[in-house]
Parts: C-alpha cells; structure tokens; sequence
C-alpha cells in the first residue's frame, strides 16, 4: 500500500443531498480530500469491517443492541461543541467563513472504486481506490490511489460504530432500503 497517502482523521456522514457515505480527510497539502461511497461499495466494505472487529473480540454484544462506546460518545460531543463554536466564529467573522466556503469548494472529490486490506502486524491497513470527480463523469479515467488509513483494534471498532451510526441515517441497514423506491400514486 505504498502508494497510497496515509492519512490519520477521518469524519464520516451520511448526505441525503448525494446519496452517499462521504469520508473527508486532509491531504498532507492541507486540501480537504472527500471520498463518496455509494450503498453499493458500503454494505460489503461494514461487512468486512464488522466481521474483523467481530474476529478481534471487541463486541461483548451484537451491533445492533451496543451503546456506543464512551470514547465516541466523548468524541462526538468535542465535534459538536466545535462546530458550534465555529459557527458562532463564522457568524462573528463572515470574511473568514467564505474563506472556509472557498476551502470547501476546492475540496477533491472521488468516486470509491475499491477497497483494500491489508493486515500490517497489530494495524489493520484500510485503502481505497477511486474516480477523480467531475473529470470521471464527463470522459474515462482510470481508476487512482485515495487515501488509507490504519486502525488498531480500538480504532477498528469505533469506525465499525461510526459507519453502522451513518447507515442507518441512511436507513441502507433495513432490508427494504435495499429494493427500488417508486411513487406509485403518480400512476393511478
């Protein structure tokens, strides 16, 4: 996995707007990097991540019945008293929030292809491959290196937590998620 930048933080969301998973990361440029994972590539890739977290005893209860754990819990609410805080920052400040507007535009976009792992001594190496967006969806282009990442088994289980927590905003765990979605009262 060497030629894949290995990153550290990774935010992970659910957006209704695009209808995909978006895991954003920094680059070692500082440029905001956002991988968007369709249902498709997410279903199979919780899997995996399930089962390996499964294999390395860090469930003492089935998913769908744990609390998360405190450190997430810890971790969500620092994220949720920083964004308050710089939405109270951005309000004081707008010069400053149309920079971040601007960082958020300049933001590279990718299509998740693949998915990688790699066991690398105790850290489980995770790497994706993808599509450079827009450029992919207006002529072909091959398939490029993302990011990756390593997890230690605490780690393993809180990303396990952080992508059930989105799917299931998604509502991509429920069976019925998976099948077609039609307005039949248009064809009466």
């Amino acid at each position: 996995m060497a030629s894949f930048s290995l990153v550290h933080q990774l935010q992970l969301q659910y957006s209704p707007f695009e209808d995909r998973l978006i895991l954003s990361t920094h680059g070692h440029d500082a440029r905001t990097i956002r991988l968007l994972i369709t249902r498709r590539l997410a279903l199979p890739l919780f899997e995996r991540l399930l089962s390996l977290s499964q294999e390395a005893n860090y469930w003492d209860e089935p998913l769908a019945t744990q609390a998360p754990s405190a450190a997430l819990d810890s971790q969500q609410a620092k994220h949720a008293t920083q964004a308050s805080a710089r939405l109270e920052h951005e309000t004081e400040h707008p010069a400053e929030s149309a920079t971040s507007a601007l960082d958020d535009a300049l933001a590279q976009m990718y299509l998740a292809t693949q998915v990688h792992f790699e066991q690398q001594g105790e850290h489980l190496a995770v790497a994706f491959e993808g599509l450079v967006l827009p450029d992919a969806m207006q002529q072909p282009q091959p398939h490029v290196p993302v990011f990756a990442f390593q997890l230690n088994g605490a780690d393993l289980h809180k990303i396990t937590h952080l992508f059930n927590r989105e799917m299931e905003r998604a509502r991509w765990n429920e069976s019925h998620a998976l099948a077609p979605q039609f307005n039949t009262s248009a064809l009466q």
